[in-house]
């Protein structure tokens, strides 16, 4: 079962934001800080990605530690906050909006 985060959807996100920024007349060091802050968060999100895809169902199922969420629970709750950003960034309605309650209220 492949469990992946959108690389494409940050990839597009990265250039929607630059974009944008240029088209606001940005400082040089205004835009470089924009895509510092967008390749951090393109690298943890290929992170993720790399891990979930590493695991197996029973481990995804399986607590963190004793007493601790599980994988699948992580799992969720990074989709719901990653889906939820879409509206704010403007690129479209949320794509699973029913996965917001359970794993992130």
């Amino acid at each position: 079962m492949q469990r992946k985060f959108s690389v494409k959807l940050i990839r597009f996100v990265t250039v929607f934001v630059l974009f944008t920024a240029k088209s606001e007349s940005l400082k040089p060091q205004e835009e470089l800080f924009i895509k510092m802050v967008l390749d951090a968060w393109h690298t943890q999100v290929r992170y993720a990605d790399d891990l979930f895809n590493s695991l197996s169902d029973d481990q995804l199922l399986g607590e963190i530690a004793p007493g601790r969420n599980r994988g699948i629970y992580l799992l969720g709750h990074l989709t719901a906050v990653h889906d939820r950003m879409l509206p704010l960034l403007g690129l479209g309605d949320q794509r699973y909006p029913n996965l917001y309650k359970p794993f992130v209220e």
